[in-house]
C-alpha cells in the first residue's frame, strides 16, 4: 500500500514550494526499499529542524538516517550507532516513548549482529 503511493512524492527534496515535515516520507522511502531517497529526504528533515530547532523532527531524521547506516551492503554499526544514541537522547527527554522502543530494538539488532559477525 506505501509504496503505490509514495512513486508520487517528489525525489528531489529541495523543494521550492515550501518545508513540510517529511520524516513520515523518508521512512516510507526506507519501508519500500528506496534508499537513496529515504537518504535524501532524512538529511534534508535533520539539517531544517537543527536549524529551527524542532527536536522531534530531527530525532526521526536520524533515527531513518541510524537505521540507513546500520543495513544493507552500505553498513556502518558505528555511524549507526551513533545516530541511534543521539535519536535515544532525544527521544527519551522528549517523552517520544515509540521512538525510544523503535531505537532499543535497532541497537539490539546492531549488536546481535556484531555479536554473529564475531563467531557468536
Amino acid at each position: 500500500m506505501i509504496s503505490s503511493t509514495l512513486p508520487a512524492l517528489p525525489t528531489d527534496p529541495r523543494i521550492e514550494s515550501g518545508y513540510f515535515h517529511s520524516g513520515s516520507a523518508a521512512e516510507g522511502f526506507l519501508l519500500c526499499g528506496r534508499l537513496d531517497d529515504a537518504a535524501r529526504w532524512a538529511e534534508r528533515d535533520l539539517a531544517h529542524a537543527r536549524q529551527h530547532g524542532r527536536r522531534a523532527e530531527e530525532a526521526w531524521s536520524l533515527f531513518v538516517l541510524g537505521v540507513l547506516a546500520a543495513g544493507g551492503n552500505r553498513a556502518n554499526s558505528e555511524i549507526a550507532r551513533d545516530h541511534l544514541r543521539r535519536v535515544l537522547a532525544l527521544g527519551e527527554g522528549g517523552g517520544m516513548r515509540p521512538l525510544v522502543a523503535r531505537i532499543y530494538r535497532a541497537l539490539g539488532e546492531l549488536a546481535r549482529r556484531a555479536g554473529a559477525g564475531q563467531g557468536g
